[in-house]
């Protein structure tokens, strides 16, 4: 099983490309089994990525079927095809809620930055 392991800082210039799909079943089943954890102690703590950050959740699942691009050309891709994502009323923009899962599809693996 090819497991990478990334900054958790999402690079805004980055090119980031979305992993194939059998390894993207390898990361589930990881994340599945306690193989992969958060490094993030909130998250890891909440159990987001059983949950909300979950692979095969709505939202992360139609950031992974984007395609590629820098952070904000998914992001306007995303609300281009899906609108801007709201959820709980925490004051967070549809923005940062964007960036905080594309942080975790990086972290997981997920959404890889090509490498020129």
């Amino acid at each position: 099983m090819s497991m990478r392991h990334h900054n958790k800082v999402v690079d805004p210039n980055a090119v980031y490309w979305a992993v194939p799909p059998i390894e993207r079943q390898y990361i589930m089943y990881a994340i599945d089994n306690n193989i992969l954890v958060s490094s993030v102690s909130k998250v890891r703590k909440d159990n987001h990525w059983k949950t909300k950050h979950h692979p095969d959740q709505d939202i992360p699942a139609n950031i992974y079927l984007l395609g590629q691009g820098t952070k904000g050309e998914l992001r306007q891709r995303y609300e281009n095809k899906f609108g801007p994502i709201l959820e709980e009323n925490n004051g967070r923009s549809s923005t940062c809620q964007f960036g905080d899962y594309m942080r975790e599809l990086v972290q997981q693996g997920l959404l890889v930055p090509l490498r020129e």
